[in-house]
């Protein structure tokens, strides 16, 4: 949404962008050579099912690619404004800022409990313990990754709630167009958001996870504190 949205208001997202009609009628906006290239640095660091639950260090041909690939796109970009959405970048912005030191991160935080019902749905882990262990370790990882960026390089970044995005588009909107040097009309972004197209997935139970869940929760608030 918020992706579709920042290239609409002017930032080009990429030429090949990832399509899903089944999981996102509306497209997930993510930038195929930014989401190749992460997703087979993760399978090579944690396996097939790119669940990262502890630290790894990234290759040598990951941040080959990497430089070449932002190298790519300052060529083809020049001076006007782009950029890339693929979560995955959240587990390697050191990498991200140490070749894009100017680099400007907007990272939307999102309920916990929203987010392990959304991968449950669409990983099928409702009902293995182990699985949602697994998963709520992953979400875990992604916020701490989040939360050390935010403490190391404030000027790089700027964390948005969802949920307050969603309510008050206007406020929000207003305060981050300065820090991008971009117009970020409300209206307009009421206009991508669909209420339909956000996860209305059943509830995942975490009765059996509450020590780590409590855990996330925690992480979840702190990173709220720090939002816009």
């Amino acid at each position: 949404m918020f992706a579709r949205f920042s290239n609409d208001a002017g930032v080009c997202m990429g030429d090949r962008l990832f399509v899903d009609h089944h999981t996102n009628p509306q497209g997930h906006y993510e930038d195929m050579d930014f989401l190749e290239l992460q997703r087979a640095e993760l399978v090579r660091a944690c396996g097939e099912d790119l669940l990262v639950t502890d630290e790894f260090k990234p290759s040598r041909d990951f941040l080959e690619a990497a430089a070449e690939l932002v190298k790519k796109r300052r060529e083809q970009h020049g001076d006007k404004p782009w950029g890339w959405k693929d979560p995955r970048t959240t587990l390697f912005l050191p990498q991200w800022r140490a070749l894009l030191p100017h680099l400007r991160v907007v990272a939307l935080v999102r309920d916990p409990q929203e987010v392990l019902n959304s991968l449950c749905r669409r990983m099928g882990g409702y009902f293995t313990i182990r699985r949602k262990e697994h998963l709520i370790r992953t979400i875990t990882q992604y916020n701490h990754k989040l939360e050390v960026f935010v403490e190391k390089h404030p000027e790089n970044i700027t964390v948005i709630c969802l949920e307050r995005l969603i309510a008050e588009p206007g406020p929000v909107l207003a305060a981050l167009a300065p820090e991008l040097g971009l117009p970020l009309d409300a209206e307009m972004f009421r206009s991508h958001y669909d209420a339909d197209a956000m996860s209305r997935s059943r509830r995942a139970s975490t009765w059996f996870h509450r020590k780590s869940f409590g855990e996330l929760r925690m992480l979840h608030a702190r990173l709220r504190a720090a939002c816009l």
